[in-house]
């Protein structure tokens, strides 16, 4: 490869991070319409049964509450972006399901944030097939659309590597 190859490669490597990373920021941030905060992970009852009532004990339950995510749902998270294939979400939704189906409070969070989600990325990145992705899956009757799946999803759909899937999917528990 000659120079002029290798700054043109560089630059656009360059371009393709940058624009990577522009895509993390947007979907991180709070103003994205995904469904954020239908959840605070049970910090409020924390908080009125005196669990958290100090600074102190705020960061251990952030920390109890990412490590308990992690352990959860970042599986669910790395099913589906290895493989966005329409059955394998639709398996992986299955079991994510299994794994949610007792606690009311959480499975009913993680539906409308894993759909609310989708619904926005399928608006903001037209050009990347969400949309019929969309469709496709929510017309069909054994999708439940649990948020870690749907993160992965579209992490993967987007290009975005796995590590930076799964710091997106913690920071938006948080």
């Amino acid at each position: 490869m000659d120079e002029e190859q290798k700054l043109k490669w560089s630059a656009r490597s360059h371009h393709e991070v940058a624009h990577k990373t522009a895509m993390l920021w947007q979907l991180a941030d709070s103003a994205f319409p995904a469904g954020g905060l239908a959840h605070s992970q049970g910090l409020e009852a924390s908080m009125q049964s005196g669990r958290v009532q100090s600074t102190a004990e705020l960061k251990t339950f952030s920390f109890e509450m990412l490590q308990l995510q992690a352990a959860s749902s970042l599986t669910f998270l790395a099913a589906a972006h290895a493989d966005p294939s329409l059955s394998n979400i639709l398996s992986v939704d299955a079991t994510c399901e299994a794994s949610l189906v007792s606690n009311h409070v959480a499975h009913k969070a993680s539906v409308a944030q894993g759909k609310g989600f989708l619904a926005a990325a399928a608006i903001t990145y037209p050009e990347y097939g969400l949309k019929n992705i969309k469709m496709q899956l929510f017309g069909s009757p054994t999708f439940v659309g649990h948020q870690a799946v749907v993160v992965g999803l579209v992490c993967s759909v987007l290009g975005l590597e796995l590590k930076d899937s799964k710091r997106l999917f913690l920071f938006m528990a948080l």
